[in-house]
């Protein structure tokens, strides 16, 4: 059996989906290597065969708690050779790494010789903030690994990658378009009535924010409090927690709902009660953090539309995210819209064909299931080791 690591320091839902599905065809000896804190049992039970912690419980290890410690681990890469060490014991045929950051991906490539898969984990720096506006060393290591690794997986679409070309970037391995898809055991059959009967009920999965106008849902919430719709948002725990203004607003506004967080396994089943999924970011404005330029609107692909699928939920997307309206009206499974048209979204919902296109969620999601499209992953992988 071949043997794939998987190495991110904080193994989250990307990392999940890819490991998932290559354990199914039991082709393959899974092996994670990450961070002690940062490995979530609950959601990994059973997928990975071994898993290393080139760093241990950080709680109960005096040593990490040293001051100056992490300066010190970043001058002498402690963790780095830790990492390079453990892959040693376990001479992979790949090295599945997941961006950001790029610092250990970099060290891996130049002190081994194993093939190394570089993915998006949840964006590219580069494409997302634009490769002017981040760092040096961001930067350096970012074009160190796209020009040197053995195979780049991505999310978007299959000129992606060229963004980084027209930079000048010798990228010459080989590619694949791997999106998160959906998993065959988080599908729900919701045929049951809307969550508050004869009401609208929009669902929100993903991070919100209270500045940047990107995930800013209480400005999205003021553009659409007269038309009576429920907005329900699932955020993260630590959003949750901290974000008192979402709650605030709670307390004040019949339509508005900010839910206790639930985990990836639970989510389908949670919001399987509600109407819609949103994918609503508004164009990208002037900000001082400038994530999600123009060209990262073109090739967005996140885990959500695939969450909002496997809940048997339509698919509302802003009109800018190009490859997310290509999507959506490619399987017919919602509908764009501008941000302009915002305060009317209820009368684009009403106008639509509701069974219609509950009917084409389910043949979507079918297609763009983990197990439909596990055979591109493994070709790509027979490819590299084959070189």
């Amino acid at each position: 059996m071949k043997k794939i690591v998987f190495v991110k320091r904080r193994p989250h839902i990307r990392v999940y989906k890819i490991a998932k599905v290559l354990k199914q065809t039991g082709r393959y000896n899974l092996i994670c290597i990450c961070d002690y804190n940062c490995f979530d049992y609950k959601l990994f039970n059973g997928i990975f065969d071994k898993v290393y912690y080139f760093r241990k419980d950080n709680k109960n290890n005096f040593i990490y708690r040293i001051k100056g410690y992490n300066r010190i681990n970043k001058v002498l890469e402690i963790d780095l050779k830790r990492i390079c060490k453990i892959l040693g014991i376990v001479k992979p045929d790949i090295v599945h790494c997941f961006s950001e950051p790029y610092d250990y991906i970099k060290y891996i490539i130049e002190k081994t010789e194993y093939p190394v898969v570089l993915s998006d984990g949840n964006d590219f720096s580069g494409i997302s903030s634009g490769i002017e506006n981040i760092d040096k060393k961001t930067r350096e290591e970012e074009k160190y690994c796209f020009e040197n690794v053995s195979g780049i997986c991505h999310k978007g679409p299959e000129f992606e990658i060229d963004y980084y070309r027209q930079y000048g970037y010798k990228i010459n391995c080989p590619e694949l378009q791997f999106m998160d898809y959906c998993d065959e055991n988080f599908l729900i059959n919701n045929n049951e009535v809307s969550y508050k009967k004869n009401e609208i009920n929009l669902v929100y999965a993903g991070a919100v924010s209270l500045k940047s106008i990107y995930k800013n849902y209480l400005s999205l919430f003021e553009k659409m409090r007269n038309a009576e719709i429920h907005l329900h948002i699932y955020s993260n725990p630590w959003q949750y927690k901290n974000f008192i203004e979402y709650l605030e607003v709670e307390k004040k506004e019949k339509y508005f709902h900010f839910h206790k967080p639930v985990s990836l396994k639970e989510l389908s089943k949670e919001i399987t009660k509600y109407d819609w999924g949103l994918w609503i970011h508004p164009v990208y404005g002037n900000e001082d953090i400038p994530r999600a330029i123009k060209d990262k609107q073109k090739v967005a692909i996140g885990n959500k539309l695939f969450s909002y699928l496997e809940a048997g939920l339509l698919i509302i997307v802003s009109d800018h995210l190009e490859y997310g309206k290509e999507i959506v009206e490619k399987y017919k499974i919602g509908f764009a819209i501008k941000d302009e048209e915002l305060p009317n979204l209820r009368s684009f919902i009403e106008k639509q064909n509701y069974s219609e296109l509950k009917e084409n969620v389910l043949k979507a999601r079918e297609e763009l299931s983990l197990s439909n499209q596990v055979w591109r992953l493994e070709k790509f992988y027979d490819e590299i080791i084959n070189r």
